[in-house]
């Protein structure tokens, strides 16, 4: 709904509209992508401060992976990447919705392993994306079939 080239103007954004995800890119005007999600996280902006970020980035160091994690993301993807990838953070993000934590320096989606195991048969997540991911190339498909149709 909003695309902003800058920190500054994504600040501005969140100060007046709630949003449900955020793609940040690690190198935006005026402040990286590091420091904007670490601001976020700590601005106090309900709902926003804990709004789900997916961090994109292209010739991403190993090191700033971490930072990523770091900082409050829920992922890093780099670039670049496929519309099926990027679709398979945001269900992720949409169906693994884990609490936030405030500890120390850090606050964002809690990161520890959930201990069991993967769940069995149908609702295993890797199936469940790999539909979600299907259906909506499917979809895209009947769309730009049915666009064709049209001209």
């Amino acid at each position: 709904k909003y695309t902003c080239h800058s920190a500054a103007k994504a600040i501005e954004i969140l100060e007046d509209n709630k949003v449900d995800l955020l793609f940040v890119d690690t190198e935006m005007p005026g402040m990286d992508g590091y420091e904007f999600v670490r601001w976020l996280r700590r601005s106090g902006l309900e709902p926003n401060a804990f709004c789900p970020v997916i961090m994109t980035g292209a010739h991403v160091r190993r090191s700033r992976v971490t930072d990523a994690r770091d900082c409050g993301a829920n992922f890093l993807i780099t670039k670049p990447f496929s519309a099926a990838a990027l679709l398979e953070r945001i269900v992720w993000v949409a169906r693994d919705q884990r609490p936030f934590l405030e500890l120390g320096d850090y606050m964002g989606p809690d990161r520890r392993i959930r201990e069991g195991k993967p769940p069995e048969g149908e609702e295993r997540r890797a199936d469940l994306i790999r539909k979600s991911a299907f259906e909506a190339q499917q979809r895209a498909m009947a769309a730009s079939t049915d666009d064709g149709a049209a001209s």
